[in-house]
């Protein structure tokens, strides 16, 4: 066992400590306050209006952040922390010195594959802390709103994390296809944004093909009250036809990545 996983661990070890002097922490951090800053100041800026006494707030609170940042904020952060992680070896041409260590390319691989969904549940975390503390900090200022005499639902909140976490694996494991093939920092991003962009379009048409389209799979995960779609995706299970989908076509990326890492001829 030791000889399998030490390898890999220490894998991710170089990875993370590589990461230390990357860009990709300030957008993690910028991606995860952005959505609940612009609702504290809206709420602030119309206190009696998103002021409903005697129901818990951080219900509306949290839906309302949550679906505006799975819809608009989270695949364009899961783009950019995926090109920021693999562009490090393609910008300093590392690639060859790598490979030429004796250790398998699948473990080089998957390291860096397990650093960026580390990195995409901490854009979560940072924006579920970033959420709490400021909904706190808006009973502070208006006490009204009454967050301080509540709490927020865990029971709804964590399912609703894990769905859209699960929802993101195919775009996920698509973009780090692509920025492993492209050894060129802007070709995935540029190709992400634009799957992102025709990805609210297929939302909103209600088409089926979006229950397989990656870019439309966050939307979909999840109920969104700001966007409602007639899709049925239910089966019955904890998971839904989104999530299965998305477990699918994560794979299918990976895989077809890896296959192609394999025979690729560094140079």
């Amino acid at each position: 066992m030791r000889s399998v996983t030490s390898p890999f661990f220490s894998c991710i070890g170089a990875e993370l400590y590589k990461l230390k002097s990357a860009p990709v922490r300030w957008l993690i951090l910028f991606g995860g306050i952005l959505v609940p800053v612009m609702i504290t100041i809206s709420f602030l800026s119309s206190p009696y209006h998103n002021t409903t006494l005697n129901i818990n707030p951080w219900g509306y609170y949290f839906k309302l952040t949550s679906d505006i940042f799975s819809a608009f904020v989270f695949v364009p952060v899961i783009v950019l922390i995926t090109s920021f992680v693999v562009n490090i070896e393609h910008q300093n041409n590392t690639w060859k010195g790598l490979y030429s260590m004796p250790i398998k390319r699948a473990y080089f691989y998957f390291s860096k594959l397990s650093v960026i969904i580390l990195l995409v549940i901490l854009s979560i975390l940072v924006y579920f802390f970033a959420a709490l503390l400021l909904g706190y900090l808006m009973a502070l200022i208006f006490p009204e709103f009454e967050f301080q005499y509540y709490f927020p639902e865990m029971g709804e909140l964590v399912p609703r994390f894990i769905h859209l976490m699960i929802g993101a694996l195919a775009v996920i494991g698509l973009q780090y296809c692509l920025s492993m093939y492209f050894r060129n920092f802007l070709m995935p991003i540029v190709i992400g944004i634009l799957g992102f962009i025709i990805g609210f379009f297929v939302y909103l048409s209600a088409s089926k093909f979006g229950l397989y389209f990656p870019y439309t799979q966050t939307y979909l995960v999840n109920d969104l009250d700001i966007i409602r779609s007639s899709l049925d995706k239910d089966t019955g299970t904890f998971l839904n036809y989104v999530e299965y989908a998305s477990l699918l076509l994560f794979t299918v990326f990976v895989g077809l990545g890896l296959w192609l890492e394999r025979r690729r001829d560094i140079k």
